[in-house]
């Protein structure tokens, strides 16, 4: 399988990358940025996240053209990590951001009553 893994300067690529390393399968990992031409070769696609929302989405914006990027996340399967995944929502109370609104929810943040350490 090829994983491709959007890379726009934001979220956690380099421990992404780290965990997907010690699987052990037949796995290519592709990094996914703005100068990134074959699309052909990848067969699912990685949004690593950490931060806000609007950072996020911003940065993919600037890194890939609304066309590629609506390419890229609508033509192959596509899974998101933490914020990577909360994007496609419609928003987030987490920063009261927006989202890309391809799914319809809110993310709610929610609270531990209990501490656990």
């Amino acid at each position: 399988m090829n994983l491709g893994i959007l890379n726009f300067n934001t979220g956690n690529l380099k421990s992404i990358i780290q965990i997907f390393k010690k699987i052990p399968n037949n796995l290519n990992i592709y990094i996914i940025n703005k100068n990134f031409k074959n699309f052909k070769l990848i067969d699912k696609i990685l949004i690593p996240g950490q931060g806000c929302n609007v950072n996020i989405i911003n940065n993919m914006i600037k890194f890939f053209d609304f066309d590629k990027l609506n390419n890229i996340i609508t033509n192959k399967p596509v899974f998101g990590v933490c914020i990577g995944k909360q994007i496609f929502f419609e928003s987030s109370s987490e920063f009261n951001c927006c989202g890309l609104n391809l799914f319809k929810g809110f993310i709610k943040k929610f609270f531990l009553k209990k501490k656990f350490f």
